[in-house]
């Protein structure tokens, strides 16, 4: 098994076959001659336990639209130079990218990103105030992300968030009164977030929300008035939460599946 891309691979069709000829569950690094990859669009790391960063001139990979880097243990953070991707749409960086500690400011240009797995980012704090950029951005999912204690205000920029997965966030407090544009949220999860003591009112917004998953939020004491304008709302779940928030979810009347 080869450790390191031989030298010689500068273009996609060698990456390709190499690729498919080795495992690269081995791989601790991939040459500075990666940024010759203009041409590509898809890429996956996954697996590759052993590679902690990425060069900075990926910014070559400017045509790249998906990249999935899943169980990656040691990855600790992405270079600055990753806002070059202009085209990205999708990022999966889930299932155990546990060393991964921070996103740099320049992903704020991901601004035709539509999905993003962090699944299971142990140790992410939190997030850069520049994802208000991901204008595109439908589908999110932070589930076990267990540091982060916060969202940035910034994220009132999600206007078409569909679908948000915080599930296992324990250690997250509150949301930001921010989150009242997500307008067309309509999934929402945040099953085990046993710090989270509120929610903003601008919540009340949500009209299109039709699942929500509150189970074990044991430290969330009500739910504001507004939450009256979720006529969307046909599912939902309070196990393991206060018997004010099971009775102000009840007195919405709508149908439990």
């Amino acid at each position: 098994m080869e450790r390191h891309f031989p030298q010689t691979i500068d273009g996609q069709v060698e990456l390709l076959d190499f690729l498919e000829r080795h495992t690269s569950h081995a791989l601790p690094s991939l040459p500075s001659t990666v940024g010759s990859w203009m041409a590509l669009t898809s890429l996956n790391f996954s697996n590759c336990r052993h590679l902690t960063c990425l060069p900075e001139s990926v910014s070559g990979w400017i045509s790249l639209k998906r990249l999935t880097m899943r169980n990656c243990h040691a990855l600790t953070d992405l270079p600055a130079s990753a806002g070059c991707w202009a085209a990205l749409t999708q990022l999966d960086l889930s299932i155990m990218c546990s060393a991964l500690t921070d996103l740099p400011e320049s992903v704020g240009g991901w601004a035709r990103l539509t999905e993003l797995d962090l699944s299971c980012c142990h140790a992410l704090p939190g997030l850069p105030k520049s994802v208000g950029g991901w204008v595109s951005l439908r589908e999110l999912s932070l589930h076990e992300c267990r540091a982060l204690t916060s969202l940035p205000d910034s994220v009132g920029g999600w206007a078409v968030l569909t679908k948000l997965n915080m599930s296992g966030c324990n250690a997250l407090t509150g949301l930001p009164e921010s989150v009242g544009s997500w307008e067309l949220l309509a999934q929402l999860n945040l099953q085990g977030c046993s710090a989270l003591v509120d929610v903003p009112k601008s919540v009340g917004s949500w009209v299109a929300l039709h699942e929500l998953d509150l189970r074990d939020c044991c430290a969330l004491k009500c739910l504001p008035d507004s939450i009256c304008g979720w006529t969307s709302l046909e599912i939902f779940h309070e196990a393991g939460c206060t018997d004010k928030v099971k009775q102000h979810l009840a007195s919405l009347k709508f149908t439990r599946n």
